[in-house]
């Protein structure tokens, strides 16, 4: 009886690992079928079979990741190329070096005394300080002696800084202005361009008429809109001027130069009276009046004639030399 049912296991065995490799033999033929088969061909190329819905779409091709490049690995460089150029020594007599050591030593005696407050660390950033105000003293009073002994660099002789010097030299620039105006009314006049319906143009009006008549320039009013002014009742419609000398504003104040037809603008829309003087003396002597012009002019003779730190000539070395 035992030996029936072992034969019995044996056989049930046996019968059970046969029934396993066939499956797996099925399914390794499937898929080398499937591998070498064709792909299907679309549906609107199966007109005679069509499409059913039950049927399964064709799987998508799954996309392979391509291996990510590896950087490419370069050389090592030679010593020669790998070498820092040395960092060139601090001349200690260079008084940028210097001047650099002082404000460290001011700054690292200050941090120590706020960090550390001790009597001897703040006693040494007072000390610190001292000396260095007692230094900018020194540089204050040689400035001011330098100063005393050489004109040529004093600016207030060219721009004066104190209230009475400056009005002496506002009266010397006024009279200046008034002098040269009334010799240039000899031989220019003014071109007005005026509209009737313009309030700035009432404003001036009134300035411009006894601006001419103080200093003798003969005026020529312009209206632009065929109506004049009660200063000026008798007026020139001359459009032609407005344009070629494209007046788009007004009120627009021309001098003239009638000898040689040289026409220059000097202001447009309203200007007061100070202003109208110190624009026509700058126009015609292409700098405003200056009662110091004599120093000023030796002031910059100096100063072209000293060595300029500032504008030194670059020099080109043998090695920098393309």
């Amino acid at each position: 009886m035992k030996r029936r049912s072992l034969l019995v296991c044996l056989i049930l065995a046996v019968m059970w690992r046969s029934l396993a490799l066939a499956d797996v033999t099925s399914a390794v033929e499937a898929d080398n079928t499937k591998a070498d088969s064709p792909p299907p061909a679309p549906y609107y190329q199966s007109g005679e079979k069509g499409w059913f819905w039950y049927e399964q779409p064709p799987a998508k091709p799954v996309r392979q990741k391509q291996p990510e490049p590896q950087p490419l690995v370069t050389a090592p460089q030679t010593a020669a190329a790998a070498t820092v150029p040395a960092k060139q020594e601090e001349d200690p007599n260079d008084p940028l070096v210097r001047m650099k050591r002082v404000q460290e030593a001011i700054e690292r005696a200050q941090a120590r005394a706020v960090l550390e407050p001790t009597p001897a660390n703040v006693q040494a950033f007072m000390v610190a300080n001292a000396q260095a105000q007692a230094q900018a003293a020194q540089f204050a009073e040689t400035w001011q002696q330098v100063l005393w002994q050489t004109p040529q660099l004093d600016y207030r002789l060219v721009k004066p800084a104190d209230d009475q010097a400056i009005h002496a030299f506002n009266d010397a620039k006024l009279a200046i202005n008034e002098g040269f105006l009334r010799q240039a009314s000899q031989q220019y006049g003014l071109f007005f361009f005026f509209r009737s319906t313009c309030a700035y143009c009432h404003k001036l009006a009134p300035i411009l008429r006894q601006f001419a008549s103080t200093y003798g320039f003969h005026i020529m009013p312009v209206s632009l809109d065929g109506q004049g002014l009660p200063e000026f009742p008798a007026f020139q419609t001359s459009q032609q001027i407005a344009l070629e000398l494209k007046v788009e504003a007004v009120p627009a104040i021309f001098l003239v130069e009638p000898k040689k037809r040289d026409i220059q603008p000097v202001s447009y829309g309203f200007i007061t009276w100070d202003e109208l003087r110190s624009r026509i003396y700058t126009i015609l002597n292409k700098h405003s009046a200056n009662p110091q012009q004599v120093q000023q002019e030796e002031h910059e003779r100096y100063l072209q004639a000293q060595p300029n730190p500032i504008r030194q000539p670059t020099r080109i070395t043998p090695e920098a030399r393309p």
